[in-house]
């Protein structure tokens, strides 16, 4: 059965289909066995939940069992449940009635459900049954199951009622379903009287990003500037940004400083804010020997955002470093400071991807000016390239027009890189179904000479009728 569960959870076709089956057979014998088949439910996400009433559902609307079946027979807690989920509404409204289904919490998920049918009568059993049920506090999976409803026409009801009864749940904040975990949050978050360090703990330790962000947010708004100050040594740049933004608007911006030149833009661009506040200013500060090796890449990224063409000479030499994310900011700080694309157009062939995605980037705006199509054949066709150049190669061709996108597609069916030729055949079936039709363009006669022998070689790839579906759109065949 967990392997059951596994392949819904995963969305796997007919899984569904499966577990039903399996659970109206289990239902229908021994009362241990129904009773360790619905234990093992307990840890079903909440998406598995929904698929599985639909799945059982569907057994019940195509006949595949009846009121002689296994669900109907079934009369312990496993048996309510599919009785619960069937096809037909009396069924569903009868099995609300069972005693179970308001004392047993591993029934919950379905309760809830049942909250938002389409059918009018079942509907108002389950909100009244419900309601008795919650005099004890929900399961963190029926939560999970009311909040994957929320979208629903009548999911409504489900999501206000299973939320308020939340607020009683132990253990909710470290839920596994991290819609629970963040309504937990939010609920836990609305007491006034919660001590600062405790919500500063929880947004320096809470895995969960959103959950973690919300703490912080919650901290800025208590207006505490120690609290603020222990927050920007958080790992989480979006809780330092929140920490350092309320600082500055309390008169604190010399707290900024220290974070100039961290790698990540959006907290560099607060202390850049942060350091104006406080009179300084950012491209000066870049422009002092670099005190620390380890803050030269947010210093030379900080270069291309506040600095001018002057600072292109102190930019220029990071364009050789030894480390890889280094030369790629500066490569984007080079181009914003309005550097020659001519000097990074030889790093296209860079052996770290990071910098090659930095470089084409830029030269996807510059035409065939920079580097000639001729040279991204090469790169496409000759052996011994890296597959990230050839992949970068591919991407500045297909920019480049119909023509040159086929060529490079074919060239790439040509190529000894299984994954690269995989691409290259989705790409031309992608140009076939939605842009072949707008080629208008005519090429030179040495274009249509190539495409027109490397489609001639691909055709036993390609199959016959591609091929020649390729050549008319090209107007090769007209």
């Amino acid at each position: 059965m967990r392997e059951l569960i596994r392949a819904v959870d995963e969305g796997r076709g007919g899984a569904g289909w499966e577990l039903a089956d399996h659970l109206l057979g289990v239902a229908a014998g021994p009362p241990e066995a129904a009773e360790r088949a619905l234990d093992g439910l307990a840890d079903v996400t909440p998406r598995t939940w929904l698929r599985l009433d639909v799945a059982l559902r569907s057994w019940w609307a195509y006949g595949r069992t009846g009121p002689e079946g296994a669900g109907a027979r079934g009369a312990g807690a496993l048996g309510a449940l599919v009785a619960a989920c069937s096809g037909d509404g009396r069924r569903r409204e009868a099995a609300l009635t069972r005693a179970c289904m308001e004392t047993d919490p591993r029934l919950l998920p379905v309760l809830v459900i049942r909250t938002a049918d389409w059918v009018r009568p079942v509907r108002e059993r389950a909100r009244a049954v419900l309601a008795r049920a919650l005099a004890e506090p929900p399961t963190l999976p029926a939560v999970g199951v009311a909040l994957a409803m929320r979208d629903w026409t009548r999911g409504g009801h489900a999501v206000e009622v299973m939320s308020e009864a939340m607020r009683d749940v132990h253990g909710a904040r470290s839920a596994a379903h991290l819609p629970t975990r963040r309504l937990a949050y939010d609920l836990w978050l609305e007491d006034e009287t919660l001590p600062t360090d405790a919500i500063v703990k929880a947004a320096l330790d809470e895995p969960d990003p959103v959950a973690r962000l919300r703490c912080a947010e919650r901290v800025a708004q208590g207006r505490d500037v120690r609290a603020l100050q222990r927050l920007l040594g958080a790992k989480s740049v979006p809780v330092q940004v929140a920490a350092l933004t309320e600082l500055v608007k309390l008169g604190h911006p010399e707290h900024g400083l220290p974070f100039m030149s961290a790698n990540s833009a959006p907290l560099r661009a607060t202390a850049q804010w942060a350091a104006r506040r406080a009179g300084v200013d950012p491209a000066v500060r870049y422009r002092e020997p670099e005190a620390d090796a380890a803050g030269a890449r947010g210093r030379v990224a900080g270069l291309g955002e506040c600095g001018t063409a002057g600072d292109l000479a102190l930019v220029e030499p990071y364009l050789g470093h030894a480390r890889p994310r280094l030369r790629a900011e500066a490569v984007r700080a080079f181009h914003r400071l309005g550097g020659p694309a001519a000097t990074l157009a030889p790093m296209f062939v860079d052996p770290a991807p990071v910098v090659v995605r930095a470089v084409s980037r830029i030269l996807r705006g510059e035409g065939g000016r920079v580097l000639p199509d001729r040279r991204l054949r090469h790169l496409l066709s000759a052996p011994g390239w890296p597959r990230h150049v050839r992949r970068a190669a591919f991407v500045l061709s297909a920019a480049r027009g119909s023509w040159p996108r086929v060529e490079a597609d074919l060239l790439l069916l040509h190529s000894d890189d299984p994954e690269l030729a995989a691409l290259g055949r989705s790409d031309l079936g992608a140009w076939l179904r939605t842009d072949a039709a707008k080629n208008y363009a005519v090429p030179r006669a040495e274009t249509r000479r190539r495409v027109r022998e490397l489609l001639a070689s691909a055709e036993p790839v390609l199959g016959e009728r591609n091929a020649r579906t390729v050549r008319w759109y090209l107007g090769l065949d007209r």
